[in-house]
């Protein structure tokens, strides 16, 4: 009798155990919801992020925006997606994410926009450097 006390046991325990991994396993494949902006194609990293908001931008999606000529020297407000700007061209986006400026990190207001500089190269994709947002560039 007792042998088979101690085996019931044994099979309860390995049972218990495997239970337990199993759950533990199904907890760290959910994905957790740190940010409602997040989904599974945010942690892709062959798309462009919005310059103001972070978000990674999906095919047919711009940031929206104005050039300026001056010369050779050209520059560029930088409104944001559809994703973080209500007036946006092509609609805005929901849940709205927050526009924080790309050189100080400050939040931005609505209707405001960050000041780039443009490098066209023949041949090759624009270049566009943020310079910042219209507060911190004049405060330098």
């Amino acid at each position: 009798m007792f042998p088979e006390i101690l085996i019931i046991i044994i099979l309860s325990g390995i049972f218990l155990v495997l239970v337990l991994s199993l759950i533990r396993e199904k907890r760290q494949n959910r994905p957790e919801e740190e940010s409602s902006y997040l989904d599974e194609t945010d942690l892709e990293d062959d798309r462009t992020p919005c310059p103001l908001c972070g978000k990674k931008l999906h095919r047919g999606e711009r940031v929206h925006s104005q050039i300026y000529s001056k010369g050779e020297d050209r520059l560029m407000n930088i409104y944001g997606c559809p994703w973080c700007y209500p007036a946006h061209p092509a609609g805005a986006r929901k849940p709205e994410r927050e526009r924080r400026c790309p050189s100080c990190g400050l939040p931005m207001k609505e209707g405001s926009f960050a000041v780039a500089r443009v490098f066209e190269r023949p041949g090759r994709k624009m270049h566009v450097h943020v310079l910042g947002c219209p507060v911190c560039r004049n405060s330098r």
